[in-house]
């Protein structure tokens, strides 16, 4: 099983999921790493036991755990099921390439289209970027972390964040490498274009 995220809030999602016990939250000695200000320093532990039991359990954070909706102290959790702490959502999924879909995780930053797109360049070439987005996507494709992006831009990490969360979910992907593979597409498409 893994877990698997929304958009960029961790560069340790998606996850497996190995019989173990891991701790969320947004300190970087967790084992899992979620960088949102929703987010305490040791929020949840998602324990997986060697029958493949996955238990999620609060740690005493300040905006809770939610799991498929209901605030709770310690749940199972199964394949499908949405675990959401503070305001990120992630789901146990089979593979790590399922994207929570916006009626999966009721948020209100998923952009909706005009008129569905007929294929993925198309749907690419609707993805519209504002200059700073435009100038953090170039980082990310030149190599550089979100940290280090917020240092090159004069912005804060959690500004960056949020900027990266934004384009991975105008984008749909769940991953640094999607998001790569769909903006040089993207690029790609634009300058033939402009031919």
């Amino acid at each position: 099983m893994w877990l698997v995220s929304m958009g960029a809030v961790s560069d340790d999602l998606p996850f497996q999921l190995k019989s173990g016990s891991y701790v969320l939250g947004r300190s970087s000695k967790c084992d899992i790493v979620l960088r949102d200000s929703s987010i305490t320093r040791r929020h949840a532990r998602i324990v997986v036991r060697r029958d493949g039991t996955i238990e999620v359990t609060d740690l005493g954070s300040r905006n809770g755990v939610f799991v498929n909706d209901e605030l709770v102290e310690s749940a199972i959790v199964t394949q499908g099921d949405r675990i959401r702490l503070g305001t990120i959502t992630c789901r146990i999924a089979a593979r790590p390439q399922q994207p929570l879909q916006k009626a999966e995780c009721e948020c209100d930053e998923v952009p909706t289209l005009p008129c569905p797109p007929q294929n993925e360049q198309e749907e690419n070439a609707q993805v519209r970027l504002t200059a700073k987005k435009q100038a953090i996507a170039e980082l990310l494709a030149k190599g550089y972390r979100q940290d280090r992006i917020a240092e090159i831009r004069g912005i804060s990490f959690h500004t960056a964040h949020n900027h990266i969360r934004e384009m991975y979910v105008a984008f749909k992907v769940t991953n640094l490498a999607e998001f790569l593979a769909k903006y040089h597409a993207l690029k790609a498409a634009r300058r033939e274009k402009g031919k």
